[in-house]
């Protein structure tokens, strides 16, 4: 599969976005923080102007962007950078983690294949699966 249709890595890249969407999560001094679509850590990076010893996950799916966030904030003990799925994350299917913030900006529009898209149908059944991002279904 094409990796521009598996990744759609489209970055955020305005500033009054990211403040704005940090600036809506009133970081405490001890929040754990999962950033689910790392990419090239715009949004950790604003984490950090706000809090130097956040404690963040990073998920990311594309092992290039995983080599490069690992080399990124390798100084940063705070930062920890995981390569996986993070709609098929074991602690997140089975809610062994726990996170008091999230922030992303997932790659609506990705691609999954039909053995994945089923996969997904399963392990979340409540929610319609929408090529790469997950919408409930019911009425809050």
């Amino acid at each position: 599969m094409d990796s521009t249709l598996t990744y759609q890595a489209y970055y955020t890249k305005s500033d009054p976005i990211l403040n704005y969407m940090t600036g809506m999560l009133n970081f405490e001094p001890h929040d754990e923080i999962l950033e689910p679509c790392g990419g090239d850590g715009v949004f950790i990076d604003k984490i950090l102007e706000h809090n130097p010893d956040a404690h963040v996950n990073v998920f990311e799916l594309n092992p290039t962007a995983v080599i490069g966030l690992k080399e990124k904030y390798s100084t940063k003990p705070g930062i920890s950078v995981k390569e996986t799925d993070t709609l098929l994350d074991t602690a997140i299917i089975s809610c062994t983690q726990r996170y008091d913030k999230i922030i992303g900006n997932p790659p609506y529009g990705a691609r999954n294949d039909e053995k994945k898209k089923d996969l997904l149908n399963k392990l979340y059944s409540d929610l319609y699966t929408k090529e790469s991002s997950l919408v409930s279904t019911k009425n809050d």
